[in-house]
């Protein structure tokens, strides 16, 4: 079986991120200006040493701190099942 991609969401709440007022929008950011946020680390175990890149990343932030990161990565792994 061949796998070439994979979506992976996470989310937490950050409470320095949370807006004073209720009046402003939920704040998108792609690309490179999710740099700008603490994101947690993906680690595969078993990645035998190749090294995963998101390929496509759009962080949320609502107005109660909720972050939400959606990451795709793009990578041809193969997988036996025995």
């Amino acid at each position: 079986m061949s796998l070439n991609g994979v979506d992976v969401m996470q989310s937490w709440t950050d409470s320095r991120l949370a807006a004073v007022t209720h009046d402003v929008p939920d704040l998108r950011l792609h690309g490179s200006d999710v740099d700008r946020v603490w994101t947690p680390s993906l680690h595969v175990v078993n990645a035998r040493g190749r090294d995963l890149a998101a390929e496509h990343r759009v962080l949320a932030v609502t107005t109660a701190g909720l972050v939400i990161l959606h990451q795709r990565y793009v990578q041809v792994l193969t997988v036996s099942f025995q």
